[in-house]
């Protein structure tokens, strides 16, 4: 079998691996007859436009306002509460009572009862009313409950920076990888090319089988295709990429940096410290957060046995009258205290105190295994990383070692003590260590940022 059916099998299992390690989506647009300048990125601009552009970052950071709004409605719950009241009463038919006739008149029966109708044909009232709250020990927990509040989706949208981040990086990286394959594939549709001319024209002398020939075309068909191919992964490798900055999907990027750069960059960041303890890790500051809001929550349980205080004031005019017209009006102004004092609710408050102490302790267990979770996940992070350091080198050292053969051999070839065949035997070894290259580099990027995102930088 020709050898170079095995070449196609290392590159096809490449973009496969690329195809896998990132989660490519297709997007319909049109482009019209605009046409919008090519603007170049590398990494960290590409980074910062996402953060600046994601709708992601920019629901996280409206999740924060509302908060923040959600902090002022809190506090105005302290503030005096004014409010007005207007009733109008239209009586088709007045109220009617029945009273005993001897009380109008004695010479009537015991038993006779008359007709009475009590109040008017309309009736209106306005008032005003004002009140405000002294004590209540529920509200200033409730104070403290929505500062936290805020702050924990002050922490979820650094979550939420730091997942995008991650996700452009992969996504440049993919684009770059897609584009390193891409021109392997097209060295390689040359380099077969070229043999298969050798090939043709030794058969058109007699020397080689048609069989071989034949083989030649198809390998070159089939590289073909998977160059096509090739193509169109990168088209939408860069079109999720400009989904996740955040820039139009029709606009033409270039990317600057290199696989070898990001690597070596993330290799760099990696070295500069270890993690002795996890409490600054993003993780742990939400879930401490969110610890601190169920404790506040009991705090407002045990709050609901305080008494509860307040003060009123209400003003209000009332009139009555048997046709439409008011012509008088009667004030009625009065002012209170509102003292609530929890006695015996049948031992609900109880219950629900327990239940508060309960979360908390679940919480409690939670933070411990996530204090674990996290320490198994940098360990583990950190050893896959040094094994793809490793697999990098030593994929780096069969590339140099199979160009040293590929080039020895081409002299060899020229002088004539080389065959063909050897030529493209050797060709494949050169070409399957520059795709094995390709995917340890890309193994060692995801390595690295996983061990970043483990030490929750």
């Amino acid at each position: 079998m020709f050898p170079y059916f095995s070449v196609l099998k290392q590159l096809r299992f490449f973009f496969l691996y690329l195809h896998l390690t990132t989660s490519c989506i297709t997007y319909t647009f049109s482009q019209g007859n605009v046409t919008l300048p090519t603007r170049s990125f590398n990494l960290s601009q590409a980074i910062k436009s996402g953060l600046e552009n994601n709708q992601r970052i920019k629901n996280a950071g409206l999740d924060i306002e509302i908060a923040k709004e959600k902090i002022k409605e809190t506090f105005s719950i302290g503030f005096p509460q004014i409010f007005t009241e207007g009733n109008f009463q239209h009586f088709i038919d007045i109220p009617t009572q029945v009273a005993p006739a001897n009380m109008f008149d004695s010479k009537a029966p015991g038993d006779l009862l008359i007709p009475i109708k009590f109040g008017t044909t309309y009736n209106g009232t306005a008032s005003i009313s004002a009140s405000q709250l002294v004590f209540d020990g529920s509200y200033f927990v409730g104070l403290q409950a929505a500062k936290v509040y805020k702050q924990l989706f002050e922490k979820q949208k650094v979550f939420s920076e730091i997942e995008v981040r991650d996700m452009i990086m992969q996504t440049y990286c993919a684009v770059l990888a897609a584009q390193k394959g891409n021109a392997f594939l097209k060295k390689t549709y040359s380099n077969l090319d070229s043999i298969h001319r050798q090939i043709t024209l030794m058969y058109q002398q007699g020397f080689m089988d048609k069989l071989e020939v034949e083989q030649s075309e198809l390998t070159l068909l089939n590289l073909s295709v998977q160059i096509q191919k090739s193509v169109t992964d990168i088209e939408k490798t860069n079109l999720l990429l400009k989904f996740q900055m955040g820039i139009p999907l029709e606009s033409d990027i270039e990317l600057t940096d290199s696989l070898q750069g990001i690597v070596e960059e993330l290799k760099n960041e990696n070295l500069r410290e270890e993690v002795s303890n996890f409490k600054s890790h993003i993780s742990m500051q939400i879930f401490a957060t969110q610890m601190e809001l169920l404790k506040l929550n009991l705090k407002k349980e045990r709050a609901q046995r305080l008494p509860h205080l307040g003060v009123f004031l209400n003003h209000g005019q009332y009139g009555y009258s048997n046709t439409f017209e008011f012509k008088s009006w009667y004030p009625t102004t009065l002012w209170g205290i509102n003292l609530r004092i929890p006695v015996f609710d049948g031992l609900g408050q109880s219950r629900r105190i327990k239940q508060s102490k309960f979360e908390i302790e679940k919480a409690q267990n939670s933070f411990e295994q996530l204090q674990q979770g996290l320490q198994l996940e940098y360990l583990s992070a950190k050893a896959e990383c040094r094994d793809a350091n490793e697999h990098e080198r030593n994929a780096k050292s069969n590339v140099s070692l199979a160009e040293k053969v590929l080039d020895k051999t081409l002299i060899r070839h020229k002088q004539g003590l080389a065959s063909s065949l050897e030529v493209s035997q050797v060709q494949n070894q050169y070409l399957t260590a520059e795709s094995m290259y390709l995917m340890a580099i890309m193994e060692n990027i995801q390595s690295n940022m996983k061990l970043r995102r483990a030490k929750g930088e």
